[in-house]
Parts: structure tokens; C-alpha cells; sequence
């Protein structure tokens, strides 16, 4: 029967179809995998144990645990803390504020998925680079790089590397432990931040600086009230932890019908003063969650339901326009609370309760489901039932961090699988309430888990078909006169031009077997060639397509593709000759 006379051959045809794909870009990465999967199912070269182990496998599940665990880290405020310090330095050292940028980056992208870290820091840099007087242009593609490189410091700094390490451990190698690639990862980093810095100046684009405006997120007008009880009263607003965060900016402090000012005495809080703030929608969630202020305007207490937010926008025919908000007609008909206004384009004021409305205005309400339903059905105002923003829970900030020093020390110092540690880190997060589990689940990205799981079936498929065999059994021979260095280089070299044309998660698997069979026919150490896949594709400079942090900076920058081209391909070599010089003195 031809299908399994000529398995091999079908099964490189099956790749070189999905390979294809990925480059046309027609189809999404996931469902090209998938469609791949299905194909080596159909055609009986996976049978149903092997497809099942994909979904056991310890890759996907540690990075969908990781991915978890870096949400915790998100939802509690710890990596906006740090944006926080970095643009408070730069107010006074603008390079101080750089270093710390690169050392954050560093550091968090070795420990949590470095894509989180980079969402987190592409606003903080651009404000930086506005600060500083530079182009934007200048410090995006650095800071996409310089996660990539610190992702490569510890084998849970790239989703890629656990893949690599995934594959190589269902192939019969030894588990790699966390910290096992530092060394390789180390060298590469300076070796290729130094140059970095030499040549940057000529390499990196360069543009306008942008202007203020366009880099200011929209924030909301709102007033909050200390509670008598709260640790704030006595303490002066510039002293005050919550109105130090970056995305809070207070507006005025009013006592009575008087506004106090920096230069007077009696600046600490008093209760009943009214602080109005302009703050970005996290961090009006977080303060309308707070015991420790009130927040907004509330008129009347709500059902004893559980509340719900919404944003409201107020429409040209709403009867509304041009009274102040404390006069708001739904404010007496419904049991509603307004928790703050933004208004594109402008900045609303000078305090809540007497910004008088426009058309556009965008309103926080908050109330129960039932009062929101009547409310959206009998008015005027357009509501959006989702929100995207969550509020912050810092109480529980040294909980998140805890839990992924916890994991990271037992599998580094007791050799405990990182899956285990991970799925136990998951559970603490959750049960102490540092992630809910719908956020939990909003950041599993289902679609890099699909692609993951998808490609280790398709990873089966080659292998039980011959098509590993027979590509291993083709290139041997041109390898077996090259000395093992040059053998690095190649295998390097080929991972990462895969990696800039299609995902590196799809590389990875198919790499990773092929290299472990090549070792065996050449008589070298497998775990140094699957150290070369991992560095391979871990370390995608040249394409903004390659990695996803590149793909994040290069819509927030304007770059052009070719931007990335001028830069990435000298860093990519420069990468390739440390990463592999490295792995041949401490590996072969």
C-alpha cells in the first residue's frame, strides 16, 4: 500500500505543506498544527496513545502553569511597581532609568514569560523615551531583544526552551534542570548586549519623538474620600503609596470648600478631605475595591448583590449634556454608582462631582446586574458589559512572589520537576486569591498551548513514519568530515532560519528529535546539539514575525520590516557564534 510503503516520504510532504503554510500566513500558526496533527492521525502514523501522551506531555503543561504564575505576578501589581521605580528615576538619571529598564527585563524575563514583561514595559518605555527626548524607535527593538536574551537564561524563561526540553526528555535524554543553560545564556548575553551597544547607534532606526499625548494612556477623572479608619489619614498625599503608582496622577487635594496645597502645613489627610485623581482603568478598578478609600460618587447603597462594572458613553441625544456629573439624572433614578469619567481628548475637571457632561464622555458605573440591564435598556447610554481591565491586588503581591521563588528553588536546589513545582505554585496563587480562576484561564493563550500540543503529535508523526531516519540518514554524511563546532554552527544556523519564517514553537519540535538521532549517527553528545535548537530558537532577532515579543514592539514602535532586518541579522550571527562557543566549551 503506498501510504505505508512510502510513509516517510508522505511525511515530509505533510511538513513541507505545513511549512508552507506558516510562511503564506493564510492560516492562523495554531490551526496549521492542528490540521497537521489531524493529517498524521488520519493516515495511521499516530496511533492513539501517542496522540494522548502529546496532551501529558510536561511542556504544555508547565508553560500554561507558567503562563498562570506570571498572570499572578501581573494581577498583583509587582512588575507595575517596578515601571513604576523606572520612570520615577528617570526622573532624575535618565541612563539610571535605562540600566534599570535592562536589568528588569533581564531578570523578569528569565523567571516569567518574557511576552508578560514586555506588555508591561512597552508603555513605561515609550514614556521613558518621551522623558529622555529620543525617539521611541530607539528603545523598542532593544527592549524586545534584551527580553529574548534574558529569556534564555533559565530554562522557564521562553516557552520555547521548555518545548526543547519537553521533546529531548520523551526522547530517552536526561531532564534539564532550571538553571543548566545559564552559563550558555550568560555569554551570549553580554557577548551580544556589547555589541549592542557598540553598533546600536548606527543600526537601530531612528524618528520624532513622539508627542506626550501619544503616549498617555486615557485616564479617568475620579474622587476618593479616606476613610476615618485608613492608615491614610495623617499621612501627606505625597507619601501616600497608592497615589504613587504609575498609572495614578493626583489632581488637587480639597479640604472643605479650600484647596490645600503643597506649601501648606497642614497638607496630611484629614477625614472628609477629597482627593481627585486622574488614574488609568486598572487602577480606578483597584481604588473602587479598596476599604481604605471611597471612591467615585455614590449616592445610594446597592442591592445586597454582588456588584457589577460597566462603561457607559454618553451619546449626542442624552438630556444630560451640560449638567455637572453630581446632577446626573441616573444618578437619582437608578442605584448606581459613578466611579470616574474619561473624556478623549481632553481632561476633564476640576473634580467629579462638577464636571459638566459632553457627548463622548466615557462613565465607570458600577451597580447590580439587574439595575445595569434597566439602566442599558431605558437610556440613552451606549454600555459595554466587558471590560477589559482588572484591578490590581497588591495585598497579595509577596504571596505571587513567594510562590515563584518557591518553584524556581525546588527545582533548582532539590532537583523537583519544574511541572510539579509549577502546578503547585498554581495552586497557592489561586487558593490565596492572588489570581482569580477566570483570569487564570484568560491566561493560559489556549492558542499557543493548541500549537505546542498540535506540533508534538505532528513530532510523533515524523518520527514513527521514518521521515526522522531518513532525513538524519541524508545529512550524516555531509556532516561526518565537519568538526563538532561547525556542526553547532549548522545546526544553529538552520534552527534559526526556520525560527524567522515560521513559529518557533514548530521548530523547536521538529528539530529537536532530528538533532537527537544526527548526534547518535556522528558519536556526539546529543544534549549539546539540543542545546543549539534551544538557543537556535529561542534567539530570533531579524524578523518581527520570529518571536512575539519582536511582533508586540514592532506595532508599538511603527517600525518597518526592514528595520528589524538591518539590526537583527548581525545580532543573530553575533548570538549564533557566542551561543555555540559556549556550548562547545562547556558541553563537547
Amino acid at each position: 500500500m503506498f501510504l505505508a510503503d512510502y510513509s516517510e516520504w508522505v511525511a515530509i510532504a505533510i511538513i513541507l505543506v505545513m511549512l508552507a503554510s506558516f510562511l503564506l500566513e493564510r492560516l492562523p500558526p495554531a490551526a496549521t498544527a492542528i490540521a497537521g496533527a489531524a493529517a498524521f492521525i488520519a493516515l495511521g502514523y499516530v496511533g492513539e496513545q501517542p496522540a494522548l501522551g502529546a496532551f501529558s506531555n510536561s511542556a504544555p503543561i508547565t508553560i500554561g502553569a507558567m503562563f498562570i504564575l506570571a498572570a499572578a505576578l501581573q494581577r498583583t501589581g509587582v512588575l507595575e511597581h517596578l515601571a513604576s521605580r523606572i520612570l520615577a528615576l528617570a526622573d532624575t538619571s535618565g541612563l539610571g532609568a535605562i540600566l534599570l529598564v535592562a536589568v528588569v527585563t533581564i531578570v523578569a524575563s528569565g523567571f516569567v514569560n518574557n511576552t508578560a514583561v514586555v506588555v508591561i514595559l512597552v508603555p513605561v518605555v515609550i514614556a521613558l523615551a518621551q522623558k529622555l527626548s529620543v525617539s521611541k524607535k530607539r528603545l523598542l527593538i532593544p527592549l524586545s531583544y534584551i527580553s529574548i536574551l534574558g529569556g534564555t537564561l533559565t530554562l522557564i524563561g521562553t516557552s520555547t526552551n521548555l518545548i526543547v526540553a519537553g521533546v529531548a526528555l520523551s526522547r530517552g535524554l536526561e531532564r534539564f534542570s532550571i538553571f543548566e543553560i545559564t552559563g550558555i545564556g550568560v555569554v551570549t548575553l553580554i557577548v551580544t548586549l556589547g555589541f549592542l551597544l557598540i553598533f546600536g547607534r548606527w543600526l537601530l532606526p531612528s524618528g520624532e519623538v513622539e508627542d506626550d499625548d501619544d503616549v498617555r494612556p486615557q485616564t479617568f477623572l475620579t474622587d476618593i474620600f479616606p476613610n476615618e479608619d485608613t492608615r491614610a489619614i495623617g499621612v501627606s498625599p505625597d507619601d501616600l503609596p497608592a497615589l504613587k503608582v504609575k498609572g495614578v496622577r493626583l489632581v488637587s487635594q480639597r479640604r472643605g470648600n479650600r484647596i490645600v496645597t503643597a506649601k501648606d502645613e497642614d497638607r496630611e489627610l484629614a477625614a472628609g478631605d477629597r482627593l481627585t485623581i486622574r488614574a488609568t482603568l486598572e487602577e480606578l478598578l483597584t481604588f473602587a475595591g479598596s476599604e481604605a478609600f471611597k471612591t467615585g460618587l455614590r449616592l445610594r447603597r446597592h442591592h445586597a448583590d454582588e456588584p457589577k462594572q460597566v462603561q457607559a458613553t454618553i451619546t449626542p441625544t442624552d438630556s444630560n449634556i451640560g449638567r455637572p456629573l453630581s446632577l446626573l439624572s441616573y444618578l437619582s433614578d437608578y442605584q448606581i454608582t459613578v466611579r470616574g469619567l474619561a473624556r478623549p481628548g481632553n481632561q476633564p475637571g476640576p473634580t467629579l462631582a462638577s464636571c459638566r457632561l459632553r457627548a463622548g464622555d466615557r462613565l465607570l458605573l458600577e451597580g447590580s446586574e439587574a439595575t445595569l440591564r434597566s439602566l442599558a435598556s431605558s437610556t440613552p447610554l451606549v454600555i459595554e458589559q466587558e471590560i477589559d481591565a482588572v484591578p490590581f491586588r497588591r495585598g497579595h503581591a509577596p504571596v505571587a512572589i513567594g510562590t515563584l521563588a518557591g518553584v524556581i528553588l525546588a527545582s533548582a536546589l532539590f532537583s523537583f520537576p519544574i511541572v510539579l513545582s509549577a502546578l503547585i505554585g498554581v495552586g497557592i496563587v489561586m487558593a490565596t486569591g492572588c489570581i482569580t480562576a477566570t483570569d487564570a484561564w484568560r491566561s493560559l493563550q489556549a492558542n499557543v498551548l493548541a500549537l505546542i500540543v498540535a506540533m508534538l503529535i505532528v513530532g510523533q508523526g515524523l518520527e514513527q513514519a521514518g521521515a526522522v531516519d531518513v532525513i538524519v540518514s541524508g545529512v550524516s554524511p555531509l556532516l561526518l568530515a565537519a568538526s563538532p563546532f561547525i556542526v553547532l554552527l549548522l545546526i544553529y544556523a538552520l534552527t534559526s532560519v526556520l525560527t524567522e519564517l515560521v513559529t518557533n514553537a514548530a521548530v523547536a519540535v521538529i528539530m529537536t528529535p532530528l538533532v537527537i538521532e544526527l548526534a547518535a549517527n556522528l558519536g556526539m553528545d546529543p544534549r549539546a546539539l539540543v542545546l543549539a535548537v534551544m538557543f537556535g530558537a529561542s534567539a530570533s532577532f531579524a524578523s518581527p514575525i520570529g518571536y512575539q515579543t519582536n511582533t508586540i514592539v514592532y506595532t508599538a514602535g511603527g517600525y518597518r520590516f526592514a528595520d528589524f532586518l538591518k539590526v537583527g541579522l548581525p545580532m543573530n550571527a553575533i548570538a549564533g557564534l557566542a551561543s555555540c562557543t559556549a556550548i562547545w566549551v562547556f558541553f563537547l
